[in-house]
C-alpha cells in the first residue's frame, strides 16, 4: 500500500456519513413539501369588482369570488358565502379589494332632522385609534362651539397619507356650521 491512500480503499463511504446525508436529504424534501402546501392552498373570498364609495350600497354585481393564497398577519377575509347584497361600503373600496370585516356593514337610515356629512380633517386632529360606527363624537370649531355627531363611517387615511375622511351625523340645523368648518380645515373631533 502506498502512503498516500486513506486507511479504507478508495470507493468504501462511511456509513455515518451516508446516514447523515440521507438524513439532510429527507430534511429539505420535507420542507419543499411544506412550503408547496403553505402556498399552494387557497381559499375561496369576496373581491370588490369596481371602486365603491363609503356609503354605497353594495349589489350582487359589485362582487364576485376569487380564489387567493394567505400568509399570516392578514384580517380573516369574509368567506365567500357571505351576504353582502344590500349592506352598505363602511369604507372606500378600491376594485379588486378583499373584504373583510368591518368593511361592510348595515347603516340605520338618518333619522328625521339629521344629515350624514363627509368630514376631512388632518392628521393629528382625529383620536388615535378607530372611530366606531355610532361612537359619539364632538365636532369643535375655531372659536370653540362645539356640535354633537355621531361617527357614520370608519376613518381612512386619504391617498395624501396628510388626512382622515369619514361620515358623520348631525343634527340638520348645524350642518352648515360644520361643512364651513371643513371647508376652512378648522375642525377637530374628539370621541366621547
Amino acid at each position: 500500500m502506498s502512503d498516500y491512500l486513506p486507511a479504507r480503499q478508495l470507493g468504501q463511504r462511511s456509513p455515518l456519513l451516508v446516514i447523515i446525508g440521507l438524513l439532510c436529504l429527507t430534511v429539505g424534501v420535507g420542507a419543499l413539501v411544506l412550503s408547496w402546501q403553505a402556498v399552494s392552498r387557497t381559499t375561496a373570498v369576496l373581491v370588490t369588482t369596481r371602486a365603491v364609495t363609503a356609503g354605497e350600497v353594495l349589489q350582487d354585481a359589485d362582487v364576485k369570488v376569487a380564489e387567493v393564497s394567505f400568509g399570516g398577519g392578514m384580517l380573516a377575509p369574509l368567506p365567500a358565502n357571505a351576504p353582502v347584497s344590500g349592506q352598505v361600503a363602511l369604507t372606500q373600496l378600491a376594485a379588486g379589494t378583499i373584504l373583510v370585516a368591518g368593511m361592510v356593514g348595515t347603516t340605520d337610515p338618518v333619522s328625521p332632522g339629521m344629515v350624514r356629512m363627509a368630514v376631512v380633517v388632518e392628521i393629528g386632529r382625529l383620536p388615535e385609534g378607530t372611530l366606531s360606527l355610532g361612537q359619539p363624537i364632538s365636532l369643535c370649531g375655531p372659536s370653540g362651539q362645539v356640535v354633537a355627531g355621531a361617527a357614520a363611517t370608519a376613518p381612512q387615511l386619504a391617498s395624501d397619507g396628510l388626512s382622515y375622511h369619514f361620515d358623520v351625523l348631525v343634527a340638520e340645523v348645524d350642518a352648515v356650521t360644520v361643512a364651513g368648518w371643513v371647508m376652512g380645515n378648522q375642525v377637530i373631533v374628539a370621541a366621547l
